[in-house]
């Protein structure tokens, strides 16, 4: 996927979500490919889009 959306070069994380907890109410791994901007923390903060004092724009 990373390779497909041309972000292996720039950097890209993979985030799992799972459970009650991540919000699922059906369980089942749950995984995003994160990318195409700047991955500071807190997210929102930086990188290739502006932040917004509305919060971060995905």
């Amino acid at each position: 996927m990373a390779k497909a959306e041309d972000v292996v070069d720039s950097g890209y994380r993979i985030v799992f979500n799972t459970g009650a907890g991540a919000g699922q109410t059906v369980f089942h791994l749950h995984a995003h490919v994160l990318g195409g901007r700047g991955l500071n923390w807190p997210p929102g903060r930086g990188g290739n889009i502006p932040s917004s004092p509305r919060g971060p724009r995905w």
